[in-house]
């Protein structure tokens, strides 16, 4: 999600019945030698299990594959079983399964996996146990799930800290290496498992797109202050540079690190700003087209043809999502030609033909959902009316500010002209949905469209990633599917169509 709501392929080839066996202290095995093709599984592996007192029909479950999240769920029968077989993208995979409203649990999956899950509906934390066919599994799961458990209230207030902007760099990197170095040190103390090495790996990469994001690397780097034998089973973990290289494995079966890649790609710009001289400051450069940007980055960064078609085949598809829709169909019909991998390129000729509904100049998905008050709202009510939506999310914190801070002067600057404000929630339930409505006092027609990417709406519109925004002009037509937000540019761009 903009908002929202993977891996150690160079170590551990062992053998296909010992892959997560317990690793012996001081052994230190080979890299994985199987060839995962993308759109190709790799195999399967089951889950299943018993919830006592259940009152669902369904678990969901989620994982990141290499074009983003995907969704699933699994049916519980009249008696609290339920069994599921699961799709593999990699060698190893990350699979969230959703076991009640206010948790979770990461199941780490190769193939020829079972796992066994039971716990009762009333007292999840205290009453779920795991176990599974392979030596290790069960327990390299459960300390990883502790792992989780333990940090997540400390990285939190790290990511908190650190958002201040008066905060020296030295200091916030001080922050990010030191939690790093704990969590490195607590997951590798004691028995060490494979999907335990998978997870220090994903740490790794978390903590460099951490690095990334606050504009610390390349300056700060991560480096373990005490290597042990046990940190010495994971590559990445020796080498402070090791975030530089393209790894094919890691690729293949890290989500973790397709996620810093292809943030480090797009960001690593060798100008980050510009000054010209005199009063000709828009005859002297060029149009802002991030869109055209990353896909030249994406072109000379890359030595590995399929990290280079994964990478740019996921950024076109996110020109769609926010830039022109002019560049995005611009830059889509200059990659395609020199794509190889066949997946990337049949997945982009698909998505190419089905975004050609959002085209501005075209009419915008008629939707049907509920207001507040339970009245049924069609978009076709509003014809004859300038539109615009925001799709916006409860616990989206962009969505939270605009909707605080610049909602209501755009609110106010156009309540007497031919313009309807819709607000349509994405994120949560009704009930919640209609509690944070009451505390935001957000005015306009408030929709729920329930279900996140689930949702038809949602679907029909494309929304992956929130805020975003759609203009809508009075002949029901699509103005901008990637319209600003509230601010001065918006303004300029209602004026026009106001007019």
């Amino acid at each position: 999600m903009k908002y929202a709501f993977s891996i150690i392929a160079m170590l551990l080839a062992i053998s296909t019945s010992a892959q997560k066996a317990k690793v012996k202290p001081g052994i230190k095995a080979p890299a994985l030698k199987s060839i995962v093709k993308p759109g190709k599984p790799v195999g399967f592996a089951v889950i299943k299990g018993h919830i006592t007192n259940n009152t669902n029909e369904l678990l969901d479950y989620n994982w990141e594959a290499y074009l983003g999240y995907k969704q699933g769920s699994l049916k519980i029968d009249k008696n609290g079983d339920f069994i599921q077989t699961i799709k593999l993208d990699g060698d190893m995979m990350e699979v969230y399964l959703v076991v009640n409203d206010n948790d979770y649990l990461i199941l780490l999956l190769s193939a020829k996996d079972t796992v066994t899950l039971t716990w009762d509906a009333k007292d999840y934390k205290k009453t779920w146990a795991i176990t599974a066919n392979k030596p290790g599994l069960a327990a390299g799961i459960k300390k990883c799930d502790t792992h989780r458990t333990l940090f997540n209230g400390e990285i939190r207030k790290m990511r908190q800290a650190i958002a201040d902007r008066k905060m020296p760099d030295s200091v916030k990197f001080g922050k990010i290496n030191a939690l790093y170095n704990k969590q490195i040190q607590s997951l590798l103390s004691g028995d060490v498992y494979t999907v335990t090495m998978q997870l220090a790996a994903d740490i790794y990469f978390e903590n460099c797109k951490l690095l990334l994001s606050n504009n610390l690397l390349p300056k700060y780097e991560l480096s373990l202050s005490n290597p042990t034998k046990e940190t010495g089973y994971v590559s990445v973990l020796n080498d402070v540079k090791a975030y530089r290289r393209e790894y094919e494995e890691y690729y293949r079966n890290s989500a973790k690190y397709r996620d810093f890649m292809f943030d480090y790609v797009r960001f690593s710009q060798p100008f980050s700003y510009w000054g010209p001289i005199g009063e000709t400051t828009k005859e002297n450069s060029l149009p802002f087209a991030p869109a055209w940007r990353d896909y030249y980055s994406g072109l000379a960064a890359f030595h590995i043809i399929e990290l280079r078609d994964w990478y740019l085949t996921k950024s076109i598809m996110e020109d769609f999502s926010y830039y022109s829709f002019t560049d995005a169909s611009d830059v889509y019909k200059d990659f395609i030609p020199k794509v190889k991998t066949t997946f990337y390129a049949d997945t982009l000729k698909t998505y190419y033909s089905n975004v050609q509904r959002l085209k501005p100049g075209g009419p915008a998905p008629q939707f049907t959902l509920k207001d507040e008050n339970g009245k049924t709202v069609t978009l076709d009510s509003f014809k004859g009316k300038t539109v615009y939506i925001d799709f916006w999310g409860v616990y989206c914190g962009p969505c939270i500010y605009d909707i605080t801070n610049n909602v209501p002067a755009l609110h106010e600057k156009y309540k007497d002209k031919n313009i309807m404000f819709i607000n349509i929630c994405v994120d949560v339930n009704e009930k919640e949905w209609k509690e944070s409505l009451k505390k935001l006092n957000l005015h306009g027609v408030n929709l729920l469209a329930e279900g996140w990417t689930k949702n038809p709406v949602n679907k029909a519109y494309g929304i992956s990633a929130i805020p975003h925004y759609y203009l809508i002009d009075t002949e029901g037509k699509i103005v901008n599917n990637n319209a600003n937000g509230p601010g001065e540019e918006l303004y300029r761009d209602l004026d026009k169509l106001i007019k």
